[in-house]
């Protein structure tokens, strides 16, 4: 994961990792017998073809929307995006999908690059993209759903759904768990885990991976993403629904919200589908298989633009949930975020938003409820970050003005005395690391404590311990920088310096390693 996204999540957008499945979450394996006590009549769930599922609001006149016109909108939109990385290699530019919608209708809508390079096939509005992280406010709506039914309650423990569970993380509530203040860390971290992301895991293996190690804190107390919370909630939806994820989410939740493209069931080589890219190399190369037993109820799902913005209409009224219900999950905890979701004020606007990086792809949703907006970024070169662009995306709906693309910056080589200085394995210093814990969550500051610095030939790489790798590039004054997530490198006297959105970390050499050193397998992000 780029060291960009990470930062995003100090400001509590949950940029954090996405990978998180579970085998028994397809919908071809039988369900589960389910509780007499708790279980949820699935014979209620489908509403007949053309009926709504509960009852919908009515529509309320939108404000005229800031940005003018549709074709105003399309100039600034596309002027923008046109312009990333035009002078670039491909894995620069952004390759996907964007929609932005007024009141459910697409006011700005086109497809950059390709869904599939070796067919040419070029992305539409309902071509197939993996969200990742996006995934999560799809549980959240479900965990809600059953407690507005009286099948749980959120101040339940884990424990009582879950069997074999440690004593702490057991007692942790399904509230903790969905505002992310659980305190159990991350699975998604851990690397012997993650080292084959193309075989099937078990629940039980995951929860292996988190379950006897000791919560980062006291449950409630703090806010620290985790993909382990949403993998849990997953657990219970299956439990307490006595049917499989997949199986409840069509019929409760993406059935009744018009998302007919949309599915935990990966199905990469199904029609109009996006293939997932990284772009690491410069071109863009297709990722490896990537099973969904590891995402699960946290990253699962893949969706269109036109299923999005479904969903962003589903949310507006009681399609789903009842007013009480909806309100609670979208009122924060800590660090403005809620349940599945960050919810913020932008330019005298609630937005509700949140990103996804799974191997791949990159992704970004978010909501203007007020201005009845919705604005959707589907991306399947892993290697662009979409969040930084979903966000400049949000200030020209918002605003209504134009944003400036970024300054292309020439390039000179890296000549040899410069590269034999930084190469190296570094550190946080421990005053760096005191001032960076005020400002960033504890997973993020655990995700940059190290740097190393490596060569591949005439190539230099820049890897943060828990993100992934990123390529350096000299500026003509001498400067290295990354061209896609604004991040600059400064030699200092025994170490080098990062440079981003304003914060200084500096780093100390720990040891020099092999100029050839190889990264270490990337872990799916958000």
């Amino acid at each position: 994961m780029a060291l960009a996204r990470l930062v995003t999540v100090s400001r509590a957008l949950a940029a954090v990792v996405t990978s998180t499945a579970l085998t028994f979450a397809c919908a071809s394996k039988a369900p589960p017998a389910a509780s007499p006590a708790t279980a949820v009549d699935d014979t209620t769930a489908a509403a007949e073809p053309g009926t709504p599922a509960s009852p919908v609001a009515p529509p309320q006149p939108l404000p005229a929307p800031p940005y003018g016109t549709p074709e105003q909108l399309a100039t600034w939109v596309d002027g923008y995006v046109s312009a990333l990385g035009k002078d670039g290699s491909e894995a620069e530019r952004f390759n996907g999908y964007i929609a932005i919608s007024r009141g459910g209708a697409v006011a700005f809508g086109k497809g950059y690059g390709k869904a599939n390079k070796s067919t040419g096939a070029l992305a539409d509005v309902d071509t197939r993209f993996r969200l990742g992280s996006l995934t999560k406010q799809f549980t959240a709506v479900a965990l809600m759903q059953l407690a507005e039914r009286g099948a749980l309650k959120l101040d339940a423990p884990i424990g009582d759904f879950v069997p074999g569970l440690s004593k702490p993380i057991a007692a942790v509530t399904l509230h903790q768990l969905a505002t992310h203040t659980s305190g159990i860390l991350n699975y998604t971290r851990d690397a012997s885990l993650m080292r084959d992301q193309a075989a099937k895991h078990p629940p039980a293996e995951v929860i292996a991976s988190f379950n006897d190690r000791p919560l980062a804190f006291t449950p409630g107390s703090k806010f620290e993403y985790s993909n382990s919370n949403y993998f849990l909630l997953g657990l219970v939806i299956e439990k307490v629904s006595g049917s499989t994820y997949e199986t409840y989410l069509q019929s409760h939740v993406l059935a009744p919200a018009g998302m007919a493209r949309s599915s935990t069931i990966d199905a990469p080589d199904a029609p109009n589908t996006a293939v997932g890219y990284d772009g690491e190399s410069g071109t863009l190369k297709e990722t490896g298989p990537f099973d969904m037993s590891l995402p699960f109820a946290a990253g699962a799902l893949r969706s269109t633009a036109n299923d999005l913005i479904a969903w962003d209409r589903a949310l507006t009224g009681e399609l789903l949930l009842k007013g009480a219900s909806k309100e609670r999950l979208f009122t924060p905890d800590k660090q403005e975020y809620a349940y599945g979701v960050g919810v913020h004020t932008r330019y005298g606007h609630v937005l509700h938003e949140h990103n996804g990086g799974i191997p791949g792809f990159s992704t970004y949703f978010a909501r203007l409820p007020d201005l009845g907006l919705a604005v959707v970024v589907l991306g399947n070169n892993e290697a662009f970050d979409s969040t930084p662009l979903g966000e400049t995306l949000v200030t020209i709906v918002a605003k209504g003005e134009a944003v400036a693309p970024p300054p292309v910056v020439k390039t000179t080589p890296i000549d040899a005395p410069l590269m034999k200085r930084v190469l190296g394995e570094y550190t946080l210093t421990p005053s760096g690391r005191a001032d960076l814990s005020t400002k960033l969550p504890p997973p993020v500051l655990e995700s940059i404590a190290g740097l190393s610095v490596t060569r591949e030939g005439d190539r230099l790489f820049m890897k943060p311990s828990g993100q992934s790798r990123l390529e350096l590039f000299r500026d003509e004054a001498g400067v290295l920088f990354t061209k896609t997530s604004g991040i600059r490198l400064a030699v200092t006297g025994d170490g080098v310096a990062l440079l981003q959105a304003g914060m200084t970390m500096p780093y100390v050499r720990a040891k020099k390693p092999s100029p050839s050193a190889k990264p270490k397998t990337k872990a799916p992000s958000n």
